[in-house]
Order: C-alpha cells, then sequence, then structure tokens
C-alpha cells in the first residue's frame, strides 16, 4: 500500500471523524501550488538545476506526483466501468 492510498482511505474516512479544516496544511497547499505552476511552465521550484534544489523539494514533488498520478489512474479507471 502506497502513501496515495493511504492518502484516498484518509480522505474517505476523514468525514466520520473530523472535518476537513483540522488537516488543511497551508504550507503543503503552496507545494502543490508552486508543483502545479512548475509543471505547468516548464520551470524549477528554485534557482538552479535538479541538484541544486533542495531536497525537502524534491521528496515533495514525488509525492504530489504520484499522488496525481493515482488519482488521474483511478478517475480513468471509474470513467471505463
Amino acid at each position: 500500500m502506497g502513501v496515495s492510498d493511504h492518502v484516498e482511505n484518509l480522505a474517505v474516512h476523514l468525514p466520520l471523524f473530523a472535518s476537513w479544516d483540522s488537516v488543511y496544511d497551508v504550507d503543503i497547499q503552496r507545494d502543490i501550488e508552486r508543483y502545479l505552476y512548475c509543471e505547468k511552465f516548464n520551470t524549477p521550484a528554485y534557482e538552479g538545476a535538479y541538484g541544486d534544489q533542495p531536497k525537502r523539494w524534491v521528496d515533495m514533488s514525488f509525492i504530489i506526483r504520484h499522488t496525481m498520478a493515482s488519482k488521474e489512474a483511478r478517475e480513468i479507471k471509474k470513467r471505463g466501468k
């Protein structure tokens, strides 16, 4: 079970235990916005080449990419049913 599977499970069950406001994180939302901007305009998040990017950002961008790809795959699978 990957990270995105855990996120999906959390998203499905969260309304039973808490509100989205209690888990919403402004910093993570900014990371997602930064990722989408960089993806759309083909620009690095920070100055420099891949090796110059902060490790935290590189790790976060891989998590975001994997989660978005998993979500898209689930949506495609749903449409195919």
